[in-house]
């Protein structure tokens, strides 16, 4: 979704995109303050769904910039990265026989960077499993900028902005449209579910003469 559709969905919930038939100009009564809200409400509705939804991504360090520091490679976390997942994924089939180990000799540096032996990012081909935020979107975005997010999610923010740009003027208008956005936040799922399984060692300790140790 563009920035110019998202725009024109929030102003035919609010019932300000045209009367009859024609699209309503900016100099119409309050039309150009309502647009002028909308990108602001967007970075809040993005950042607020983000944050109920957590996303999951996934990024090769390969793709990441980096820099030399000393006999370490420091890596910075991509800029859409809300919270990493511990444990850098190492593609490979491991001694169990599962299809990718976790690698653990890196250190979280300064809250956005990674800092890892120099060569192990290129020689094991790690990747970096995350939890997204929403990427802001230019205050003067133009009508062709595409939104950073799935079609899934887009199609619930127009009802968030429409709800918090009418909430002076008409309180009904408001609850319907704020819990028509929670309706549907509900019921979006972020990304498939699945259950990962790891093999454990030895899940109760050792064994001594028919003893648990």
């Amino acid at each position: 979704m563009t920035y110019g559709e998202l725009k024109k969905r929030v102003l035919q919930l609010i019932f300000s995109y045209s009367i009859a038939g024609d699209e309503i100009e900016l100099t119409y009564n309050n039309q150009e303050d309502y647009v002028k809200q909308i990108p602001g409400l967007l970075n809040s509705a993005q950042t607020y769904v983000y944050q109920v939804k957590k996303f999951q991504d996934c990024v090769a360090l390969s793709h990441l910039d980096k820099q030399d520091y000393g006999t370490e490679e420091m890596f910075f976390l991509p800029d859409d990265c809300l919270k990493m997942k511990p444990g850098l994924i190492q593609p490979g089939i491991d001694e169990y026989g599962y299809p990718f180990k976790r690698y653990n000799r890196y250190r979280l540096f300064g809250g956005n960077r990674l800092l890892l032996p120099t060569g192990d990012a290129e020689k094991y081909n790690l990747l970096l499993e995350y939890e997204r935020r929403g990427v802001p979107a230019p205050e003067n975005a133009p009508d062709n900028y595409v939104l950073k997010n799935t079609d899934e999610v887009n199609e619930i923010l127009p009802f968030y902005i429409a709800a918090f740009v009418v909430m002076y003027d008409d309180a009904f208008r408001y609850s319907a449209l704020y819990n028509e956005f929670e309706t549907r936040l509900q019921r979006l799922e972020p990304n498939p579910t699945y259950v990962e399984l790891n093999a454990v060692d030895d899940l109760y300790g050792g064994f001594y003469n028919g003893w648990c140790i």
